[in-house]
């Protein structure tokens, strides 16, 4: 298992709990994953997996901040 620190944010992150994140979505299998070297908060990873290149985002800094992000992303989906 490989392990590496991604941000000062996030910490360190395994490999199997970007496939298990993957796994969750069903987004396929894990191949690589590397921080984004912009933003101001370190919560994003770029992560690659078989089934195409991906942005996971993680430890929010405050517990309203994915659901106000989930609002905005389903408001964008479906108005287009």
């Amino acid at each position: 298992m490989t392990a590496r620190m991604y941000s000062q944010r996030l910490g360190v992150i395994a490999d199997d709990q970007f496939q298990a994140a993957l796994d969750r979505f069903k987004l396929g299998t894990f191949i690589k994953a590397e921080p984004i070297p912009f933003g101001n908060f370190g919560q994003n990873v770029f992560v690659t997996s078989s089934q195409g290149e991906f942005v996971l985002r993680g430890r929010p800094h405050f517990w309203w901040q994915f659901p106000t992000e989930e609002f905005y992303v389903m408001s964008f989906k479906h108005a287009c």
